[in-house]
């Protein structure tokens, strides 16, 4: 149950990284100084590009090589993907941050999945699947409720080189900074076997 409770966390950061830009979509688009369309790019596009081009890449990755750390290096990209959001000096910049967020987001179900298969026998496969789910829907929740807290707060965050963040990139960087963890938590769970592999 070790895995399974990173994979829970994993879950969560997912989802609070993937909708943070919704719940803080006003402040992002004053800072910057974009469209509205510009913004739907962020919400649409830049999430959604490279995951989809390379989904199928990452799902063969996946099939064929240890599980374990092609996820922890995704939660890693995503993450630190994430907190450089808080640092983008332009919507450009964001926009490639956001599409880099995207792809280490893309590994996440195929890899947890997968190993769930195979560290579970068929009859406990249905609520371990379902403690999975269960932290994405936690971090649905948690992504308005932790960027309220800090932008309420009125956080800002001395960054060595950036200076102090306003509340909205503080938010950025504080969330993303967590996913590095539990990546590296990742990297102690032992690979399972896969089942019904034929040579």
């Amino acid at each position: 149950w070790w895995p399974m409770l990173l994979l829970f966390l994993a879950a969560n950061l997912y989802s609070i990284d993937k909708s943070i830009v919704g719940v803080l979509a006003e402040p992002i688009r004053i800072d910057f100084g974009i469209s509205d369309g510009q913004l739907g790019l962020l919400f649409g596009l830049a999430y959604t590009m490279l995951g989809a081009l390379l989904g199928l890449v990452l799902g063969y990755l996946i099939d064929h090589h240890v599980r374990r750390t092609i996820l922890a290096a995704s939660i890693i990209l995503w993450s630190l993907s994430t907190a450089a959001g808080g640092l983008a000096p332009n919507f450009e910049w964001f926009f490639v941050f956001r599409a880099l967020v995207g792809l280490g987001e893309a590994a996440i179900a195929p890899a947890a999945i997968s190993l769930i298969a195979d560290m579970f026998p068929p009859h406990r496969r249905g609520r371990a699947v379902g403690a999975y789910l269960i932290g994405a829907t936690i971090g649905s929740a948690l992504s308005s409720i932790i960027p309220g807290w800090i932008v309420g707060a009125n956080l800002h965050l001395d960054v060595p080189g950036f200076g102090s963040l306003s509340p909205w990139r503080s938010t950025f960087f504080l969330c993303g900074m967590i996913g590095p963890i539990v990546g590296l938590l990742l990297l102690t769970v032992r690979e399972p076997q896969r089942r019904g592999v034929r040579e």
